[in-house]
């Protein structure tokens, strides 16, 4: 599955309330500082608040945001460390005189 995109009507039913905060973490990630940094604690909190999210909706924002961050992390350290050894075994070895 690694790069394979899975068609449409194959994909699972997501709940909606899931489908709000997978939005909102695609919205936030925007926001990053850097590219790969984290989404900063305020545009988290303007966002909730923008949403009208009461305290427990606010907290599991916060949760889940963190949570996808870092399985997005996970990932593209996986497909750096897979690019890299790719391009390792790209380079021709050198021999020796």
């Amino acid at each position: 599955m690694d790069g394979e995109e899975i068609p449409v009507e194959d994909s699972p039913e997501l709940d909606t309330a899931l489908c709000f905060y997978i939005v909102a973490f695609v919205d936030l990630s925007t926001e990053r500082q850097v590219e790969g940094g984290p989404i900063p604690w305020s545009s988290i909190e303007l966002y909730a608040e923008r949403q009208g999210l009461n305290y427990e909706q606010n907290t599991r924002l916060h949760f889940i945001t963190r949570a996808l961050e870092r399985v997005v992390d996970e990932h593209n350290a996986k497909k750096r460390e897979a690019e890299k050894k790719k391009a390792q075994r790209k380079v021709p070895k050198r021999r020796r005189k």
